[in-house]
């Protein structure tokens, strides 16, 4: 973050939206490995490369192995950036003073909670949820 930018609220919900988007890839990844690891289970046979008429034939099994590495491989670095952005997220929450305005900021950007349960666990109406919000986020300096 760059020292002397002042942002706007939509600015400022696009930065700590970013750890909310990068976890929802990171699931989207981590499912799909998991839905090609459990195809791999139902194959019995190897999963080396075979010269067949000169050329090497490599296996639907054999590719989706690749898959998977590559998949983790991604998920490692998705992981890597969730790591640094909710550091740089929780560093910018602690610097507001209200602490039902910071708890609201972690529920919704670090927790990932609807709008529903956050006005639950703050004891607040569904609407004045929102309100809080707002001031949250006029209460971020960044």
């Amino acid at each position: 973050m760059k020292e002397g930018v002042i942002l706007d609220k939509a600015e400022k919900i696009a930065l700590l939206r970013r750890f909310m988007e990068a976890g929802q890839i990171f699931n989207r990844k981590a499912g799909e490995v998991a839905s090609l690891r459990e195809s791999l289970g139902r194959v019995t046979y190897s999963y080396e490369p075979r010269i067949i008429g000169g050329s090497i034939y490599r296996s639907r099994e054999f590719d989706t192995v690749g898959r998977i590495v590559d998949l983790e491989k991604e998920i490692r670095d998705t992981l890597s950036l969730m790591l640094d952005l909710r550091e740089e997220i929780e560093f910018l929450i602690e610097r507001v003073e209200d602490a039902r305005l910071r708890l609201l900021l972690y529920y919704r950007y670090i927790d990932c909670l609807p709008w529903e349960e956050i006005a639950e666990n703050l004891e607040v109406a569904s609407r004045s949820v929102f309100r809080l919000h707002a001031r949250a986020l006029d209460a971020l300096n960044i």
